[in-house]
């Protein structure tokens, strides 16, 4: 897991494909076959078209996995679990920023 900036008021998650392997219980190995037989798409979000997930992403990869049946859905559940509570860190941090005026 990588964090955008080193200030921890404006964290802001996302995940490798390495990342995503893990919360899903794949390898990345795995996840990039997918993608090319075409049964799920990743977002491609750097310059060098390195993988990019954000908790948001990661939820809709379960959610397309357990369509699929390529994962439980006691491992959804637990994506499900696991990435909100990063979504909370990310909006304590959010709202503890300071106000800017213009």
């Amino acid at each position: 897991m990588s964090k955008t900036t080193t200030d921890p008021k404006q964290w802001k998650f996302y995940f490798t494909i390495t990342d995503a392997a893990r919360f899903l219980g794949k390898s990345p190995v795995t996840l990039r076959q997918w993608e090319r037989k075409g049964l799920l798409s990743f977002p491609r979000e750097s310059e060098g078209g390195d993988r990019r997930f954000s908790t948001a992403d990661i939820r809709r990869l379960a959610e397309m996995a357990l369509e699929l049946g390529r994962i439980t859905y006691t491992r959804n559940r637990y994506i499900i679990m696991s990435t909100t509570s990063l979504d909370v860190i990310e909006s304590m941090n959010y709202a503890n920023r300071p106000n800017r005026k213009s």
